[in-house]
């Protein structure tokens, strides 16, 4: 193969090089509270919006505001009955982590549970100095159980989405089973892509 091909061949390449990475991807930092929408899916903009208004709300209920101790409640499941991808458990992590921070609630595990269980029998095998072990009988009792539910419509036409998300929360009384506050928040999203037919 001659100098003057194997320069011509290398040339194109270092072109095709450049050509590719004028295409190339930059990552940067963000604050992770400023507000991002990138398509119309579920984002982590949705998900500490819902946890703020909730916790919000459920905290200016007198029951929770005004008690006389504060109310111990378990974050329970959230079901995902939406059509979008919703990781539960961040969001319910979300939710307790702020319900904790306003220093007006207690709150329990339910995930902790089985481990805390596994670790008692350990303490209770003789290997574990008996005036130090742990044992059942003195775990706390929740007081309220928040649930929630997440549902969503979808609605499209020439050239525009409507994306709808309701997320909705319930507070219940342990002893009474009765519902003492319930809210709910909502998002709209619009995407518009002309002369298109979506």
């Amino acid at each position: 193969m001659s100098t003057t091909l194997n320069r011509v061949l290398a040339t194109t390449c270092l072109l095709a090089a450049c050509g590719c990475s004028s295409g190339a991807s930059h990552t940067r930092y963000e604050e992770p509270s400023r507000p991002s929408l990138v398509s119309e899916r579920y984002n982590d903009t949705d998900l500490r919006t819902i946890a703020e208004a909730m916790v919000n709300s459920m905290v200016q209920h007198p029951v929770i505001r005004d008690a006389a101790t504060k109310p111990i409640i378990m974050v329970g499941m959230v079901t995902n009955r939406s059509d979008q991808h919703v990781d539960v458990k961040s969001l319910t992590d979300k939710i307790r982590t702020a319900l904790i921070k306003t220093g007006c609630v207690r709150a329990i595990d339910e995930t902790a549970r089985p481990e805390l269980a596994a670790e008692y029998e350990y303490q209770s095998s003789g290997y574990v100095d008996p005036n130090q072990k742990k044992g059942p009988g003195k775990q706390i009792s929740q007081d309220f159980h928040l649930r929630g539910d997440i549902a969503s419509i979808t609605d499209r036409g020439p050239g525009v989405q409507v994306n709808f998300m309701k997320f909705t929360m319930q507070l219940t009384d342990l002893s009474t089973n009765e519902i003492i506050w319930t809210d709910d928040k909502e998002i709209k999203k619009v995407t518009e892509r002309p002369g298109t037919g979506w």
